[in-house]
């Protein structure tokens, strides 16, 4: 699996049918870290192609209104993986009022094989389509996720804070989030940052199921 950056209409000229599109209320670390994970499932997938439209950006659950406008738009393909730091939701339920609110039904709703990530069937107008949700953090952010790792592959513990996470790359030579994630085995990715690697497993499992 890869993850292209879309900056404008290029990308609709060079694919066909992406797996799907990626939307964040986080910030671009998220994408990021989306990007160097996928990496390590490509082995797993047949070529697929997840696509970020840089240009569509909003912060917390205003991210779906984005979703609406590209859901509106979109002729090739009504999947999206939706990533949110867990300070911009208090439960599930404010992800389904916010989908209310810009127009959407909410067919039916499974969680995916682990706690954070969810599989929702939606529909708007005469379009259905499928989002996966994948929350960051246990309590506020990504960070956690990162401070998780760093214990998981030193064994030290670290503040699950930016500036915290920064100074434990300066005095250990690691170069920032992206090497570290690429020095990571995918089994330690899988436990530090479960639901964004659930949320890939569940794409990838709609891929197969598709390509069946």
């Amino acid at each position: 699996m890869k993850l292209a950056r879309m900056g404008g209409a290029v990308v609709k000229e060079l694919l066909k049918e992406p797996l799907a599109y990626v939307l964040t209320g986080n910030g671009g670390r998220d994408i990021g870290t989306l990007e160097e994970i996928c990496e390590k499932y490509r082995k797993y997938d047949h070529g697929s192609i997840i696509v970020y439209p840089q240009y569509m950006f909003k912060t917390g659950l205003k991210v779906t209104e984005l979703l609406a406008k590209l859901f509106d738009m979109e002729r090739r393909t009504l999947r999206f993986l939706i990533l949110l730091d867990k300070e911009h939701l208090r439960s599930i339920e404010d992800f389904e009022e916010a989908l209310k609110d810009c127009a959407f039904t909410i067919l039916d709703k499974v969680t995916c094989s682990c706690e954070c990530c969810w599989k929702i069937n939606i529909k708007k107008g005469e379009k259905q389509g499928i989002i996966i949700l994948s929350i960051q953090g246990k309590n506020k952010s990504i960070e956690e996720n990162y401070a998780e790792l760093i214990k998981l592959l030193s064994g030290e513990n670290v503040e699950a804070n930016k500036e915290s996470i920064k100074k434990w790359f300066k005095d250990h030579g690691v170069s920032g989030y992206r090497e570290l994630i690429r020095n990571a085995k995918v089994e330690i990715l899988e436990k530090a940052f479960t639901p964004l690697t659930c949320a890939i497993k569940t794409l990838l499992q709609l891929q197969n199921t598709t390509n069946d």
